[in-house]
């Protein structure tokens, strides 16, 4: 019977899985009604379901950190009437009994396994495979209903492929083939996605990932300097995000069209009136009502999302969890982790990568951390 109830947790937990990384994947094949109600209220229900099948063998979660950004949550849920951050920290706490190690390789072996499923009904003419044309660059869905979707698909596999296998990215003299092999494989594969998407802020992302690879291997990153600027890195992030958005938005240097101008866009909405930043944010689709009626706005910026809709305090709690995630990681010298970190910080720089679960492993690290972090305030205490 326990064995039974252990397997069905489990169970749970996979279908969970499955559903919160498959949103990204379902959007050409169902209608755009069932995937914002029915599949995120099927997600829900699972995940109060294995919240509820967790209290008697793991016990009521005690750790306050957690716990206390969730009670932060509900109360901006009252300000703002938006779930989306309630249902992703009921996912992770879901989640609780399991390593960050573990759901990261789950993570890959699921994106691959939509992402072959994907490119195989697009060859096949039951996706779409069309081709558009953007500033004279042809760039292909494969699958997808945008080119940035299938680019960012491609970018979790890789992410998820460089954590798992990181060991085999050292050279080996005594195992060249192998070496070639995973290194190969580490290269070839986002260039070709680029060479078919052309998602520029992908690529940047990748070449920030592999430069960060270079400076692990060597002594830079003992040094304290080299440290304190990792656990700057979002904020810095942030600070160049405001600068470009509030003075070089109508400018038209080369930056501005390396991003596509988003900083065009990051400056329309910094100077709007109508909804000013403010403390607890408001709902997510208020981006859509910011201007005439029928204009629908993407934010693509991670961070002034952050700050613009979310509130500064929610802004606060994410910036301070990822300044302390990198710093932990950097002083007990955990590359995998610290990669997978910066470099979806990077990517978060011109994307919005962290309202989604199934779209940000880096999520999985929430809840880790926070333990840690109440360790540290008992161990004081």
């Amino acid at each position: 019977m326990k064995n039974g109830r252990l397997a069905f947790r489990h169970l749970l937990a996979i279908l969970i899985l499955l559903l919160v990384i498959g949103r990204t994947y379902f959007y050409p094949i169902l209608p755009e009604n069932f995937f914002v109600g029915h599949l995120l209220n099927l997600i829900r229900g699972l995940v109060l379901l294995k919240l509820i099948t967790d209290i008697f063998p793991l016990g009521l979660p005690k750790n306050e950190t957690f716990l206390g950004i969730v009670v932060f949550m509900g109360v901006a849920f009252l300000f703002t009437r938006d779930l989306n951050f309630l249902t992703v920290f009921a996912i992770l706490l879901s989640f609780r009994e399991y390593s960050f190690s573990t759901l990261i390789k789950s993570f890959l072996y699921i994106n691959v396994f939509y992402l072959a499923w994907i490119f195989l009904f697009s060859a096949m003419g039951v996706f779409p495979n069309a081709t558009i044309v953007f500033e004279g660059r042809s760039r292909q869905l494969l699958g997808f209903n945008n080119p940035n979707a299938a680019m960012r698909a491609s970018f979790n596999i890789w992410v998820g492929f460089i954590y798992v296998y990181w060991r085999k990215f050292t050279w080996n003299k005594a195992r060249k083939l192998e070496s070639l092999i995973y290194l190969g494989a580490a290269i070839i594969f986002p260039m070709i996605t680029f060479y078919l998407t052309r998602s520029r802020m992908a690529m940047i992302a990748i070449v920030g990932g592999v430069l960060f690879f270079l400076l692990s291997k060597s002594m830079l990153i003992n040094k304290r300097f080299f440290r304190f600027m990792l656990t700057a890195l979002p904020w810095f992030l942030t600070g160049i995000s405001l600068i470009l958005g509030l003075f070089f938005a109508d400018s038209q240097l080369m930056i501005n069209r390396v991003f596509s101008y988003r900083p065009h866009l990051w400056g329309v909405i910094l100077r709007q009136q109508r909804y000013p930043i403010n403390f607890w944010g408001y709902h997510s689709a208020i981006l859509h009502h910011m201007f005439d009626r029928g204009t629908r706005l993407v934010l693509d910026s991670t961070y002034l999302n952050l700050l613009t809709v979310n509130g500064i305090g929610v802004f606060l709690i994410f910036m301070g969890l990822l300044s302390y995630l990198l710093y932990d990681k950097a002083k007990n010298k955990d590359m995998a982790t610290l990669f997978v970190l910066v470099t979806i910080l990077i990517y978060g720089f011109g994307e919005n990568v962290f309202f989604d679960v199934g779209t940000n492993p880096l999520f999985f690290m929430i809840y880790p951390a926070c333990e840690k972090l109440n360790a540290l305030k008992w161990k004081r205490g």
